[in-house]
């Protein structure tokens, strides 16, 4: 990475810090235009052009308080004089800048100190956190490590900001404490909410604001204080309505149950026990309690027992698995017997030696799906769903890149042991273990294996049965050939950490029974808590430690339809979609009767995407419902046969009304979508992705990849998987006021990638060209639009190469882009769209919370707002509350290494190393080592010696990793070492004279980890 943000910062002047000098911005009282402006969505009166823009000196907005306690208002005045999009005139009126202000800062909630605020949920932008309106006022949802604190956004009293403590003015003692946001005293406690105290931030948890209601919304699982115990905590959705009325305004009321998505879950009663001589049809769910010998020891812990990754031990009733093999220690781990958790096992010499065990949330007992076609009768008595492991032949052979696993010897294999869990040594990466499922039995000699073999291995493989219930291992042991497929342990989740699930959102209509609730609601979720060998390593980072119900282990994406009680579930791992509806009941959770299940049908995007006969089932990274419910946007985090099925496009839609169901991969139910994207968002009949590759305009030709197309619009009602249907939102081409903006697309590009530069006296870097999208990225949302699908879509644009100041068009700022009208893709020199840039973000790009690293924004429903996530180039203070002196004695962590530059630091903070750079004595930096997130950010770096520039690539002899780097070699570095950084070479702890040991360059030294904090930041967009 250090040689691509060495590139990418070329474009930049060749000074230090000073280079944020000048004075681009201006502050004082607000400023607001009135409703009449008419620059309100969607369309906007903010700057166009494509020049890049780096920003000038930042306004100084205290490094503890701001928010409302000054009402400050700033402008970013950058814009002024820069060209607009027609490449002449110039964008002139300061009368367009979009005001900006601070809404959090160190004590904006009651009770917690200091803490980071950010904007979005989990590092993402495509939620609707805001209420209906904020004109006049409204509720704004802001993030505290994953808190959801509510504060009323008072636009007409506190313009850009949200109101303090004080003019709540609420009865009956419920005024919050200190601060801006509600607190648990402000509860209404006849509804059933905790009623707590004016010194304790209410946390409303993960949510989504009504599309109707601008009082009300919805919390999904569990929040601190509320709703804490039990499935509901888990799987539950809980409204939450807010006061407006004079006297008690805040105070909320905590509304009922009205979804549970454990009745969308298979476990419990939608998977119940297999049972002998019963009839299953195709995609039936049944649960399989292990029995004693499809498990280590029959289930029972003993000291000097020898473990192999995957095996299975109980402890009351909690089934705990190997995440890494060994042989027991002499003492029992204190293993749950009850209240199971997926907690971690550590080894101990006094206790298991090298042995490590994860817990998995359950009993032993896992949950299979019938993949047979037709209806079958199941076998008249118990089988072994999980074969003894047992060794099957030392003389397997198989070819790098081949599945078909050989032996010349004996007649190991027979069609019984098809889906099991087998090991192939020597086959796996590097001659490593290689785990996998027999897919196909071909003779008692040849077998075919699920995924290809990494290595060659010709007659001295050793080939065993590991015994192991692997995540999509199946057994044919049961009559007639029924397969079932092992999809995860069964069990239903009582905690908000046993399930992971991502909010798909609320549809917008008032039409659930009896209410004035919306009719859906969908999320994605993970249960699967054992997994697969695949991938295992002898630390346990990979393989079975991998699958821990989180992120990209699951396979659940889950609609509830409220009106017609159904939830729907679709299971990306076996591609089937199975609805569970009530019979005898009433309510969301079928009070008085019981779910039945009923299969929709095979879904061939997943059982047979690519024609082959080869299914492509993978796990889950996000599911997002449109506003009208009636499409699911699914993220596939991972193929589960990524040899044979990466080529698939990582976006699927899943159209979920029944009644509409095709199997069809190109135009049925689930579709993977035309090309690529970045991120994105789901309007209500249209999706928005920034960034979609595989699009050129006219003959542009490499490396104009995509020509300038920064945002694409798929018609969801249509086929995705068909160019057809997908519309382009912004294009900006290479094409320059009717004129190239270079002679040819082969003359020669500056650097960075993506930064040319036109003709002229003066020479003036402009964009875009042919290559812009592929280093700049978005995290969208399309929360503003008012079901037209016409509004722009809006978020932080950064760029994925350096997330530093700015190199290109558009990177570090709030934007918003077009999406309508929509239309083919343009032809050259046509341009289409506007890309509106309101403010810079401010933010370093090198903050340990992801969320303001890539400074991650929430756009409000009325497309007036937009909040963003920032450390504002390090003046919010530090997390210690403490500013740093210089170091004297004692420990350099947290201290200067000398007085600081500028003066007055407030935090250990810096902007990422800068390559040519001459800095000042007292310069701090923050390098990254990649744009990963947070694990790819070091210490902070201090100058305390300058003789000339910094070299051309960020030090150090290899790449990715530099001298910077805290945990990964060559080398890493710690709090009081120092590094020589010049144009002639590189070295670690150079020898004081600097003069001598590192003439004509730059020593910085490593002063300990960042402590800035991060704040939410507001920027009005329609200047209303």
């Amino acid at each position: 990475m250090n040689k691509v943000v060495a590139f990418v910062l070329l474009c930049l002047p060749a000074f230090g810090q000073a280079k944020y000098s000048g004075s681009d911005l201006r502050s004082g009282a607000g400023m607001f235009f009135g409703s009449g402006s008419g620059c309100a969505a969607p369309n906007f009166c903010a700057y166009t052009g494509v020049d890049v823009i780096p920003w000038g000196t930042v306004p100084n907005l205290s490094a503890s308080t701001n928010g409302v306690q000054n009402n400050a208002t700033v402008y970013d005045t950058s814009f002024l004089g820069h060209h607009n999009l027609d490449g002449i005139t110039t964008f002139s009126n300061s009368a367009y800048l979009s005001p900006v202000t601070r809404v959090t800062d160190a004590v904006s909630a009651a009770g917690i100190t200091r803490p980071n605020f950010t904007a979005g949920i989990g590092g993402s932008a495509a939620f609707v956190l805001t209420g209906l309106s904020l004109t006049g006022g409204g509720w704004v949802r802001i993030d505290k490590s994953t808190a959801g604190m509510i504060c009323l956004f008072n636009t007409a009293a506190y313009p850009g900001h949200c109101q303090p403590s004080s003019a709540y003015a609420n009865t009956g003692g419920q005024n919050p404490g200190s601060g801006i946001f509600l607190t648990t005293n402000m509860c209404n406690a006849a509804s059933g909410c905790s009623s707590g105290s004016s010194s304790q931030a209410q946390d409303f948890g993960q949510l989504s604001f009504s599309l109707t209601d601008p009082n009300t919304l919805f919390t999904f699982g569990n929040n601190a204080y509320d709703i804490t115990s039990g499935p509901v905590a888990a799987t539950g959705v809980t409204p939450y309505t807010f006061s407006r009325a004079a006297g008690s305004v805040g105070v909320y009321t905590m509304g009922p149950t009205i979804v549970d998505f454990q009745y969308g879950i298979p476990a419990g009663n939608n998977a119940p026990a297999w049972q002998p001589s019963t009839s299953y049809s195709y995609g039936a769910y049944v649960t399989h309690a292990l029995t004693s010998a499809e498990m280590l020891n029959s289930g029972s812990w003993a000291s000097a027992l020898a473990v192999t990754a995957g095996d299975i031990i109980q402890s009351g009733s909690c089934m705990y698995r190997a995440v890494v093999g060994g042989i027991t220690g002499s003492i029992p781990p204190s293993f749950l017997a009850s209240n199971c958790k997926t907690d971690y096992i550590p080894s101990s010499s006094a206790y298991e030696g090298t042995v490590r065990w994860r817990g998995t949330n359950s009993a032993p007992q896992f949950i299979y799906q019938n993949v047979t076609s037709g209806t079958h009768t199941s076998k008249g008595s118990t089988f072994q769903w999980i074969a003894t492991p047992a060794t099957l032949t030392a003389l397997g052979s198989i070819t790098s890149g081949s599945a078909t696993l050989t032996t010349a010897s004996g007649t190991p294999f027979s069609a019984t042991q098809v889906g099991q869990a087998v090991s192939v040594s020597g086959a796996g990466s590097s001659g490593g273990t290689l785990y996998t499922t027999i897919l196909a039995y071909n003779s008692a000699t040849s077998v075919t294996l699920a995924v290809n073999a990494l290595t060659t291995v010709s007659g001295s493989a050793t080939v065993a049965i590991t015994g192991h219930p692997d995540f999509l291992s199946s057994t044919m042991g049961d009559a007639n050939g029924i397969v079932w497929v092992n999809v995860g342990p069964s069990y239903i989740p009582q905690l908000g950490n046993q399930i992971w699930s991502a909010i798909g959102g609320t549809s917008r209509d008032s039409s659930y029974p009896g209410a004035s609730w919306p009719r859906y609601y969908s999320v994605g979720a993970s249960t699967n808590t054992y997994g697969t060998a695949s991938g295992s390593t002898s630390s346990g980072s990979t393989g079975y430690n991998k699958y821990n119900n989180d992120q990209g282990s699951g396979v659940w994406a889950i609609q509830y339809d409220a009106v017609t009680n159904i939830y729907h579930l679709l299971n990306t791992a076996t591609g089937i979609w199975t609805d569970f509806s009530c019979a005898g009941g009433g309510g969301y959770n079928c009070s008085g009767g019981s779910w039945t299940g009923a299969t929709v049908g095979s879904l061939a995007a997943i059982t047979n995407p690519l024609g082959t006969g080869q299914p492509c089932p993978f796990y889950v990274h996000n599911a997002k419902m449109s506003k009208n419910g009636l499409f699911i946007l699914i993220t596939m985090q991972a193929q589960y046969y990524p040899a044979a099925c990466n080529a698939l496009n990582n976006f699927y839609l899943w159209k979920t009304t029944t009644s509409g169901y095709s199997s069809s991969a190109s135009t049925g139910s689930l579709q993977t979508t035309f090309a690529g994207m970045n991120h994105w968002d789901i309007g209500t009949n249209k999706l928005v992705a920034f960034n979609g590759s595989g699009f050129a305009l006219g003959s542009c030709t490499a490396p104009c990849y995509t020509a300038g197309v920064l945002d694409t619009v798929y018609d969801l009602t249509g086929n995705v998987s068909s160019p057809g249907d997908v519309l382009f939102g912004t294009a900006l081409n290479a094409y320059y006021n009717g004129s190239p903006r270079l002679a040819n697309t082969s003359t020669p590009q500056s650097n960075p990638q993506g930064c040319y530069v036109t003709s002229g006296t003066p020479a003036v870097q402009q964009n875009p060209d042919c290559n812009l999208s592929e280093v700049l990225d978005s995290h969208l949302s399309v929360a503003g639009d008012n079901s037209s699908d016409t509004y722009p879509a809006c978020g932080t644009t950064y760029n994925y190469a350096t997330l530093g100041p700015a190199t290109n068009a558009f990177q570090n700022m709030e934007t918003c882009y077009s999406t309508y009208p929509t239309g083919t893709a343009p032809s050259l020199p046509e341009t289409q769209g506007n890309v509106w840039q309101f403010t810079h973000t401010f933010a370093t790009g090198t903050s340990a919370t992801f969320s303001t690293q890539f400074q991650i924004s929430e756009y409000s429903q009325d497309a007036n707002w937009l909040f963003w996530s920032s450390d504002w180039d390090c003046q919010n203070g530090s997390s210690t509350g403490v500013a740093p002196a210089a170091w004297t004695s004692g420990t350099y962590v947290g201290m200067l290494a000398v007085t600081a530059a500028p003066a007055n630091a407030s935090s250990i903070c810096g902007l990422p190393w800068a390559a040519s750079t001459t800095y000042v004595v007292g310069n701090m930096i923050d390098p990254i080592e990649g744009t990963g997130g947070s694990g790819a950010v070091d210490d902070v770096f201090q100058a305390i010696y300058v003789g000339g520039p910094t070299g051309a690539t960020q030090p150090g002899p290899a790449t990715p990793n530099s001298y910077f780097s805290t945990s990964v070699g060559p080398t890493t570095t710690s709090p009081g070492n120092t590094i020589c950084d010049s144009a002639s070479g590189a070295s670690m702890n150079p020898t004081p004279p600097y003069s001598t040991s590192c003439s004509g360059g730059t020593v910085w030294q490593d002063i300990g980890p960042q402590n800035q904090r991060g704040d939410v930041f507001a920027v009005n967009l329609g200047l209303n």
